[in-house]
Parts: structure tokens; C-alpha cells; sequence
């Protein structure tokens, strides 16, 4: 319900906010750019475990005052978004999210990032350090950014850095699309089922000789994978004409 309800706010607070996106002054290009973003790679999550760490108690799922404990397993990671941007100014790559950004895990859980305002939907979010038309032709794109963003419920952070190449639309002046890696991390995983009276433990990781727990879940965990962001023609279109949005529905 809590994820429906900021599904909901962030619909309602964008479309308030860009409903006047129409045509401007010169030099700005009359023009919307709304992007598909994807980024597909690994992390880690938390599952329960069952280990002897004193000789007073255990670590395991139970209750009793016996302790919660979880440990990092690797699992996938899908991040999914769109960026808006209104009216664009020739070379003004970096600011492809400038009009608002909405972006969404689809695992290890489904969850929308947290919402902070109507202008930057989500915590930090995507960034672009820069965009450039490059090729004989002026006809390839090179682009580098920085991801970092707050989980919704779990509140699991990441932040990466991403770099692709991709292809450059010369007539429209603006990139077509553009794919390449990202590498970073999350602080912090958890055990992503909700326990009555407890919550969802942080997942922790071994010391060297796997004796005991390193007791530091909130240290970070690996995020990394490949990426994409694709022009959205017919959204772009939408956006131009009256504001309208990509309907996302978070479940």
C-alpha cells in the first residue's frame, strides 16, 4: 500500500509540476527528451542463517531472545527509471533529468526510491558528469554519470558510476540511445521479508576464516552490471504537447 501511495504522489507531483512544458525563447530548442533508463548487473541480499556465535546463544530464525541474523548471498539487480526533460538547449546533456526523474527496483525487490520533492522526485538520483558528440560524422555519443538513490521501504542506498558509448541523432541534436557498464555499491543489504518485532535484519559477511560475522552490516555491498537509456519517442511527444507522464505502478 505504501509503495502504491508514492507511486501515486510521484504521478500526481510530476504532472503538477511539468504540465507547462510548451515551446520557449530562443536558443531552445522546442523539443522534450524523455529517456528509458536500465541498469541489469549483481549485488547482494541478506537470507536468514543459522550459526553458533557465542556459547551463550545462536544466531538463527526464532524467537526466544535468540538473535536475528542474516548473511550476504549475490542475487540480481534491476534498476529501471525515466528522465524528463523539457524544451533542452543544444549540448545540454547534463541535464537529462533536470525536468524530473522516476526510478524503481525491480530486484532484488520491488521498490520505488524514495520521494523527496516535486522538482527531484527521488533522493539524488541520476546525474550526468558529461555528454559528447563524437565521430566523423558527428553521428556517435559518449556519456558518463553517477547514480545514488535511497530505497522507498528497505532503505538500501546506491551509488555507482556509469559509462557507455551510444549512437547521436545529428538532425534532432540529441543522442538516440547509449548502453556501456556501471560499477559501484549499496549500503546496506538486508533480509528483504518483513519479521513481526524485528523488522528486516541487515545482512552481514564473514570475517576471513568464516569463525564468526564481521559485525559491520552497514558497510557496503558490490553493485555492478551493464546499462542503457533509450530515447522514448512517443513519451517525449507527450511530455512536449501537455505534460503527460509515463504511468508507473510499483507493486
Amino acid at each position: 500500500m505504501k509503495k502504491l501511495m508514492i507511486a501515486a504522489l510521484a504521478v500526481a507531483s510530476i504532472a503538477g509540476a511539468y504540465a507547462a512544458c510548451t515551446p520557449g525563447k530562443d536558443p531552445v530548442i522546442e523539443d522534450a527528451w524523455v529517456y528509458t533508463w536500465k541498469f541489469t548487473g549483481k549485488t547482494t541480499t541478506g537470507v536468514l542463517v543459522s550459526y553458533t556465535i557465542n556459547p551463550s546463544g545462536n544466531c538463527k530464525p526464532g524467537g526466544g531472545g535468540v538473535e536475528m541474523c542474516a548473511i550476504r548471498v549475490p542475487t540480481s539487480l534491476n534498476i529501471q527509471g525515466y528522465t524528463y526533460k523539457c524544451l533542452p538547449c543544444c549540448g545540454g546533456f547534463t541535464e537529462l533529468a533536470d525536468d524530473g526523474e522516476v526510478f524503481w527496483t525491480t530486484k532484488p525487490q520491488k521498490e520505488l526510491f524514495e520521494v523527496t520533492n516535486a522538482k527531484k522526485l527521488f533522493t539524488e538520483g541520476l546525474t550526468i558528469d558529461f555528454g559528447h558528440v563524437i565521430g566523423k560524422k558527428a553521428k556517435d555519443f559518449e556519456l558518463k554519470g553517477q547514480f545514488a538513490a535511497a530505497t522507498s521501504d528497505s532503505g538500501e542506498n546506491y551509488d555507482f558510476t556509469f559509462a557507455g558509448l551510444g549512437k547521436y541523432d545529428l538532425k534532432n541534436t540529441r543522442f538516440s540511445s547509449v548502453s556501456g557498464n556501471f560499477a559501484g555499491e549499496k549500503i546496506n543489504p538486508h533480509y528483504l521479508k518483513y519479521i513481526a518485532g524485528v523488522g528486516c535484519p541487515d545482512a552481514d559477511y564473514w570475517v576471513c576464516d568464516g569463525s564468526d560475522y564481521a559485525g559491520a552490516p552497514t558497510d557496503p555491498t558490490v553493485a555492478y552490471g551493464s546499462w542503457s537509456a533509450k530515447l522514448n519517442s512517443a513519451a517525449s511527444k507527450k511530455f512536449l504537447k501537455n505534460g503527460t507522464l509515463i504511468k508507473v505502478n510499483v507493486k
